[in-house]
């Protein structure tokens, strides 16, 4: 069985440090960086953000670095579908710019998660450090729940309303995995 690639959407807003710090652990950590991606969601007007997208294309590599632009004031819930407009990946992280991913080879145990499934549509994720495994942040959906329920995320909600009804209405439609073992931490209040 091949692995299959991952696009890690990621909204991102003025704060250059955290766009940087978000890629570095991205690529450090997982297991193989050819097989993945990273997807800015930059509001058109954020020079900050696009020049550091640019930057980290250098860095990088311009296959492992894509921005997609849009409006500023876009519904916060909205971004994963304009980033996953352009994604690559079947499988796709819905991640913020303040998540460090922390624990090694944390792609591989996206897979093999996604594996145990035999249509892939699930909602998986991980203790983020703020939840305690409880609500569905930061979430690793497949390709399929997409063609499934037509979107990433509904695109009409701001902030923690996405994760909640991700967590709360999804379980009914589609299984979802927590991983007991945190793969990333929310690094917002630290």
């Amino acid at each position: 069985m091949s692995k299959e690639f991952i696009s890690v959407l990621c909204p991102t807003h003025k704060r250059p440090e955290l766009q940087r710090r978000f890629a570095e652990f991205v690529f450090k950590n997982c297991s193989d960086p050819s097989m993945m991606e990273i997807v800015f969601g930059i509001d058109n007007n954020d020079t900050v953000a696009l020049e550091v997208a640019d930057e980290l294309k250098l860095q990088f590599g311009d296959e492992r670095i894509a921005a997609k632009l849009f409006e500023p004031g876009e519904k916060m819930s909205n971004f994963a579908n304009l980033c996953f407009s352009i994604a690559k990946g079947d499988i796709i992280a819905n991640v913020a710019d303040d998540v460090v991913f922390r624990s090694q080879n944390w792609d591989v145990v996206a897979r093999e998660a996604f594996g145990l499934f035999k249509d892939k549509i699930i909602l998986l994720w991980s203790d983020d450090g703020l939840w305690n495994g409880e609500l569905a942040s930061h979430t690793f959906v497949h390709r399929n729940w997409v063609k499934a329920l037509g979107y990433v995320n509904p695109p009409y909600f701001v902030a923690d309303w996405t994760d909640k009804r991700n967590h709360s209405c999804d379980e009914h439609v589609v299984s979802e995995q927590h991983l007991s073992e945190p793969q990333h931490r929310h690094d917002q209040h630290r």
